[in-house]
Parts: structure tokens; C-alpha cells; sequence
């Protein structure tokens, strides 16, 4: 474990409310500006500041102009947050006026419900989910409001495809002041190895308060499932994603029957079991016995999703391979990962079409090609490796 990791490691034990020991790290070494480049990544900076004192005797080298850069960062995250509130507060008038319905996810939400202080937990954009027939007056109220479309790949989407596939599309907009909203049509989109029902998330919505404006978010439960989901999909790890799940387990009221029923219904009891293992060792939290404990038992579950790997923020694999290798891991079955996968190196004529070859992004064949090859291979010299090494330990 390198210096890097040991702080966040530290930082985890705190949050877990784990006392530090009386042992000293003065012989770790630290890049100043690299540690606090990792603390952002994860978007733990704030919480570096709040245990500020602790982290200080651990590791007395870091220098005080450290210290006062957490410090500035977590003002300016506090002005941001509340310019997100005001925001917040025209975007949900604007949509009670239109008739649009929508749902908060994770940011200003969680900030709200599971933090000492909303400053605690950053975010760096506003996630809502809508539905889907509303995509084009939301898009016209975002961009009356000064918003522009991200651009990303997403951009190049028509409307059709977006709806088709529930991709997101990212907006941002610089003046006044520099803000950014995320526009989700689903949970996840259909290019995604697990696919949920909306109204496992739409109905029995939880009513939070958010500054002056009082919106609609997941009830307790299903937040949690999809925390948990969002936490794991992607090709790279944040230790606030896993926080969160952390601080929602400890301060909200889950319905264990239907905790195990959305579980089993989506496959996720895997899922499940590798995150409580890195709760457990990140965080040094014993196991909740309001859990259902047949949804907690089990060994081991990985040696690629360990805290090393966390903290790394990112698999030892491009992108395209990690992509493909993470659901590996938790889906259950052989034949869900053998589907998934084939679905993945080898989508549907028409999808490939619809995906790569609209709007803006018609040269997307070359680059289709490039990303599904470079993967096929290091999967395969992924396996090769292995073979020779379980060769050799016979």
C-alpha cells in the first residue's frame, strides 16, 4: 500500500468512527499537490477538512499550506452549494408550471439527508431523472435557461436514440455562474447489464427539503439499491459513492423484505456482498444486524474490487476492458456474464448503427471497431497470463 493510500485508508477508519492509533507515519512520503488531486478525485477533500486535526497528528510532514488548501476548497464547495440550492429552486418551479415531474438523485439530496453539514458532501453537477416523454420540453427549459448539451459523445445523440436507449445527456452553462445538470431518462440505459422497472423508483417517492424548495427523491430503500448500483457500474471507483451507501445503512429505515426482493429481483446480492466486504475494510464497520444475513455471507469475493483498488480509483485496464470486466464480478450467474458479454463485443446490428453512426458521430464505425478489438485482445491476453501463472503454481 503506497503513501497515498494510507491517508485515505486513515481517513476511511475516521469515518467509520474508528479511533486513529497513537502511531505516527512521519516516514511516509507525500506530492502535496498529488494528494490533494486524489482526495478530489474521490471527492473526500471535504472530508479531509473535517478531520483535519486527527489527519495533522498522523501526519505531521504535510505541510500547512496543505491544510489551507482543503480549507479553500471547502469554502468554495460551500458557495457552490448554495448556488445549486438557488438554482434548484428556479429549475423545480419551472417544471411545476409545465406540468414535469421529476426525481432528485444523489448531490444536494444526500448532501441533505445523510450529512452533519451539507458542505460535506461535494458534488460537481445536478442529477435528475425525468421521464422519458418529457425529453424535449426539458431540453427546452434547460437551454432557455442559458444551458448548452456537453460536448461529449452524448451530444451527437438525436432525440430518438436518447430515448431509445435512456442515454444521458450532460448540460452546462458558464454564466452567471458556472453550473452543470445531468439528464437521466432512466436508471440506467439499456446498454447496462442490469435493467430496472421505474416503478420500483417512481412511486412512493421521499419528499426532501432542499433550502427553500421541497423536491421528490427515491424512497429510502430503493435509494439504496441505486447507490449501490451506481457506486459499481462504472470502470472506476470514488470513495464517496461508497460513503454514501455507508451513511444511508447507519440513517435511514430500509424495509429489509423489500431491501431482499429488489436484490434478488436485479441480481444484485453479489453486488451486495462485495460492497459490505469493502464497507467492512475500508470503513471498519461491523456487519448490520438489520441486515438479512444470508445477503452477507460468503468469502472473498474479488481480488480486483479491494480498498487498493478504491483508493487507485481506477482498474489496472483501459477503459473499453474495464468495462466489460467489472460486471464480471458481480452478475451471478455464468450465463448472465457469458449474454452480457457477447452483448457487449458483439451489440446488435441496429444498435451499432443507431449508436455510432448518428448525428455528429458518423465516423464512430472506426472508432466502434478500434475499442471492441483493443478489448477482445487484452481479454485474451488477460487469460493467457493467467493460464501460465495457474501453470506455474502447479
Amino acid at each position: 500500500m503506497n503513501s497515498y493510500h494510507h491517508f485515505l485508508g486513515q481517513l476511511g477508519m475516521l469515518l467509520g468512527a474508528e479511533e486513529p492509533g497513537q502511531n505516527f507515519f512521519k516516514e511516509l512520503r507525500f506530492e502535496e499537490d498529488k494528494l490533494f488531486e486524489k482526495c478530489l478525485f474521490h471527492q473526500m477533500v471535504t472530508q479531509v477538512y473535517q478531520y483535519r486535526e486527527p489527519l495533522q497528528s498522523l501526519y505531521p510532514q504535510l505541510s500547512a499550506a496543505f491544510f489551507q488548501q482543503v480549507r479553500d476548497y471547502t469554502i468554495v464547495n460551500t458557495t457552490r452549494i448554495m448556488l445549486y440550492e438557488s438554482f434548484l429552486k428556479e429549475l423545480a418551479g419551472l417544471f411545476a408550471v409545465q406540468g414535469i415531474e421529476f426525481r432528485l438523485l444523489k448531490g444536494p439530496g444526500l448532501a441533505e439527508q445523510l450529512y452533519a453539514e451539507s458542505y460535506l458532501r461535494s458534488f460537481g453537477d445536478l442529477d435528475i431523472l425525468i421521464r422519458v416523454q418529457d425529453l424535449e420540453r426539458v431540453d427546452k427549459s434547460l437551454l432557455d435557461l442559458g444551458f448548452a448539451c456537453a460536448d461529449d459523445l452524448y451530444s451527437s445523440f438525436p432525440d430518438a436514440v436518447a430515448r431509445k436507449y435512456r442515454l444521458a445527456r450532460h448540460y452546462i452553462r458558464h454564466q452567471p455562474n458556472e453550473l452543470a445538470v445531468d439528464l437521466h431518462l432512466n436508471i440506467g440505459s439499456r446498454l447496462h447489464p442490469i435493467q430496472f422497472r421505474s416503478s420500483d423508483f417512481w412511486d412512493n417517492p421521499k419528499v426532501v427539503r432542499i433550502g427553500e424548495v421541497k423536491v421528490l427523491t427515491f424512497h429510502d430503500t430503493a435509494n439504496v439499491i441505486y447507490l449501490l448500483y451506481h457506486a459499481l457500474k462504472h470502470y472506476y471507483f470514488k470513495m464517496i459513492w461508497l460513503l454514501d451507501i455507508h451513511y444511508a445503512l447507519d440513517t435511514w429505515a430500509i424495509d429489509e423484505p423489500l431491501f431482499a426482493t429488489l436484490l434478488q429481483r436485479y441480481d444484485m446480492s453479489r453486488m451486495w456482498r462485495l460492497f459490505r466486504q469493502l464497507r467492512n475494510e475500508i470503513f471498519c464497520s461491523e456487519t448490520d444486524s438489520e441486515m438479512p444475513a444470508e445477503l452477507i455471507r460468503g468469502r472473498v469475493l474479488s481480488r480486483i474490487a479491494r480498498p487498493e483498488t478504491v483508493f487507485e480509483g481506477v482498474l489496472p485496464w483501459s477503459h473499453s476492458l474495464s468495462r466489460l470486466i467489472l460486471p464480471m464480478l458481480y452478475l451471478s450467474s455464468w450465463r448472465r456474464k457469458f449474454v452480457y458479454l457477447c452483448h457487449q463485443l458483439f451489440p446488435p446490428r441496429a444498435m451499432v448503427q443507431e449508436c455510432y453512426r448518428a448525428g455528429q458521430y458518423k465516423a464512430g464505425w472506426k472508432c466502434y471497431l478500434l475499442n471492441r478489438s483493443c478489448a477482445i485482445w487484452e481479454l485474451i491476453r488477460m487469460g493467457w497470463k493467467a493460464r501460465r501463472k495457474g501453470a506455474a503454481n502447479v
